[in-house]
């Protein structure tokens, strides 16, 4: 199974501001390793390993079936990979844009895709195939055939994801200095954002409590000192959510954590719950300084008031902020993306990261632009040869002054002294100077 290296290498490569483990091959690892079959899971950014490489170790083994992940982003590494394989080694492609573009499979060559969440079929798969198998994308004539959209109902019948011990590990995040990796604790989301294109948006569903507690405190047993909760909405209910932090309490559990949620789905005492019970960090999709754009286009029915509050609050208690910020919505005007950049200053979240909306297959955004004509349908198709990512942009704006919004938005926020010897001061080892630095290197990427 692989993960494509998307970062690029030699003098343009791109460094991320955080590298995390991708969860969707090592929860199908650890169901192939409860059903006694063979793998190897080559995450390539982790190991530094380049495509190519990747090849010819592949090549080298020469397994029957490789599976790779693949969101909208990575088109054109997978398809390095797949092209490079040797003839006779069947593919699968699975992830995000497989499971709304089936029709991707032809243009990445690969043999079969999956539509969903794999965990209870994949060990079927490989080891008693058939075309029968939900979720399974087949060629067909000129055309390809979904079997629908497999979704795991019971998150506790699933194994946790692979995890090897933290030493082992090249993960990082400049929100914690060392030791990292991430869990989740329920898949799905409620709302419907114009942007998101969650593979499997609802039901949503939840691992019980016992389950969660159990797995962070094998997390801690490997020797992490940090997870990154990746839930779409952590807080989305929050007799749940208290409930986990009083027997994280209970359990004095050492690991410390961060999550993603929103606004209007915290209060001071949910807050101060989750930070007696170590949460460190709380991202929040924003996205907007304009409630017209946020509520009316966007669709995340969240007031100013609300949101302002909710940064204060943090503030008060000690939680770190991440907001998210996008340039580029239907109908958005430049002084409502100014109004953005506005709002970002007045909620004084610890860090930021401002975005250029992305059409993405599965997206109300992405319909909106094709129905606009702004993009055509084989638009993400056209990416796999080197066609660049499509941004939105709205009428009335121009692409470039959307980049040089996002430029001022960076420069304001990290490219002062104040904020420069915040972060020298937040230097407390060698692995925290080396995630300084590689967050700082991903920020002049902005810039060039």
């Amino acid at each position: 199974m692989v993960n494509p290296n998307y970062l690029g290498m030699g003098k343009k490569a791109h460094v991320p501001v955080q590298l995390y483990p991708q969860l969707g091959l090592r929860y199908l690892a650890s169901s192939l390793k409860e059903k006694g079959v063979e793998f190897e899971l080559l995450d390539l950014p982790a190991l530094g390993l380049s495509n190519e490489r990747a090849v010819k170790r592949i090549n080298e083994k020469s397994p029957e079936w490789v599976g790779i992940y693949v969101n909208s982003f990575n088109l054109p590494f997978a398809y390095e990979i797949i092209r490079g394989l040797d003839e006779g080694i069947k593919t699968i492609v699975g992830g995000p844009h497989v499971t709304y573009h089936p029709h991707s499979i032809l243009s990445l060559g690969s043999t079969f895709g999956f539509a969903g969440e794999g965990e209870e079929v994949i060990h079927e798969i490989v080891t008693d195939f058939d075309l029968d198998i939900p979720g399974l994308i087949y060629r067909k004539g000129k055309g390809v055939k979904r079997n629908g959209v497999y979704i795991v109902r019971d998150l506790d019948s699933i194994p946790p994801p692979l995890r090897e011990e933290a030493s082992k590990t090249r993960y990082y995040t400049p929100l914690f200095h060392d030791k990292v990796t991430t869990m989740i604790t329920s898949r799905g989301c409620p709302y419907n954002c114009i942007f998101c294109a969650l593979p499997v948006r609802r039901p949503y569903r939840t691992h019980s409590i016992e389950r969660v507690i159990k797995e962070m405190e094998e997390i801690e047993g490997l020797g992490y000192e940090y997870v990154e909760i990746q839930d779409d909405m952590f807080t989305l209910n929050e007799r749940r959510t208290r409930r986990l932090c009083v027997e994280m309490k209970k359990r004095k559990l050492g690991l410390r954590w961060g999550c993603e949620t929103r606004a209007d789905k915290v209060n001071y005492e949910l807050l101060r719950a989750m930070k007696e019970a170590g949460c460190l960090n709380i991202k929040f999709g924003v996205e907007s300084g304009s409630e017209r754009v946020r509520n009316e286009i966007i669709g995340k029915g969240e007031s100013n008031e609300t949101i302002e509050r909710t940064f204060k609050l943090c503030r008060e208690l000690g939680i770190k902020t991440v907001a998210y910020f996008m340039f580029g919505h239907p109908s958005e005007t430049l002084e409502e993306m100014k109004e953005t950049l506005d709002f970002a200053k007045r909620l004084k979240p610890d860090y930021v990261e401002f975005h250029l909306s992305v059409p993405i297959p599965g997206s109300r955004l992405f319909e909106i632009a094709v129905e606009e004509g702004k993009l055509g349908e084989e638009v993400w198709d056209e990416l796999i040869f080197g066609k660049e990512i499509p941004i939105y942009v709205p009428d009335g704006v121009s692409l470039r002054e959307m980049e040089a919004l996002r430029k001022e938005g960076y420069k304001s926020f990290y490219l002062n002294p104040r904020r420069i010897l915040k972060e020298l001061r937040d230097i407390k080892s060698f692995s925290s100077l080396r995630v300084k630095l590689k967050a700082f290197m991903s920020l002049m990427g902005v810039f060039s």
